[in-house]
């Protein structure tokens, strides 16, 4: 759409758009009706967790005193980086390397789900070892060219591990399909728009409702005709099939 305004809006003015008078009743009703699901007070938004953790927990760790379900750490790891490399094993396709910042490193799209092997102190802050595959899928989180719902199990691989990472280079994520927005109960609805707001001539089919009533006939193709007034008023939609033209 190219939205085009029909009054002065002011810098920093918020502008809504109508969804229409059958999404309102929706939400509404989703409101009246809607309930925390029974696990809801366990849940801790990433962004919080990141700032309220500032040591990382190694694997083993976590094993004692493991996250929520729901999180995951992730690293900003530039593949395409130049990158120390201390060790290869090329048939398992597998590299030790040295994290090395770079000008884009902290580009979402070099955020690769991992895990955290080692923490080191070193002058005062801690460094951190970590395992990363990566499968070509930027984030893992985009889907296969099948768009069938699962991960393309045959992309070559490509494993590391990476040494001297600081802090800032590994952060909490969600764990897929663990947002709000994927809960049972969320609230779900076409996001409709009100048909005034279109001008007539837009509309395949339009005729005006005061022409569509002289215009009825049998529709060759269905077995219902637009016989009544009730139709009528619904001539660019419903009937516009129904009538013949001049």
């Amino acid at each position: 759409f190219d939205f085009v305004a029909t009054q002065d809006i002011e810098p920093g003015e918020e502008v809504f758009i109508d969804y229409g008078k059958e999404w309102e009743e929706a939400w509404e009703k989703h409101v009246r009706g809607w309930a925390p699901p029974d696990d809801s007070f366990d849940y801790v938004e990433p962004s919080i967790f990141n700032a309220t953790n500032p040591i990382i927990r190694t694997k083993r760790e976590q094993a004692i005193d493991p996250y929520p379900e729901h999180i995951q750490t992730a690293c900003y790891f530039n593949v395409g980086h130049q990158h120390v490399v201390t060790d290869v094993r090329e048939k398992e396709n597998f590299y030790f390397v040295q994290w090395t910042e770079s000008p884009d490193h902290y580009d979402p799209y070099h955020l690769l789900p991992c895990e955290v092997t080692v923490r080191r102190k070193v002058h005062g802050t801690y460094e951190y070892s970590a395992k990363m595959t990566d499968n070509g899928l930027r984030n893992s989180y985009e889907l296969d060219d099948d768009d069938d719902g699962e991960f393309e199990e045959d992309r070559e691989k490509t494993y590391y591990t990476v040494s001297n990472m600081p802090r800032g280079a590994i952060v909490f994520v969600g764990q897929l399909y663990t947002s709000d927005m994927h809960l049972g109960g969320a609230f779900r609805h076409e996001m409709m728009i009100p048909d005034d707001m279109f001008p007539s001539s837009w509309i395949d089919g339009y005729i005006e409702s005061e022409t569509c009533r002289d215009k009825f006939v049998e529709c060759p193709d269905m077995e219902d005709q637009c016989d009544n007034e009730d139709d009528a008023e619904l001539c660019p939609f419903t009937c516009q099939l129904c009538y013949k033209d001049d």
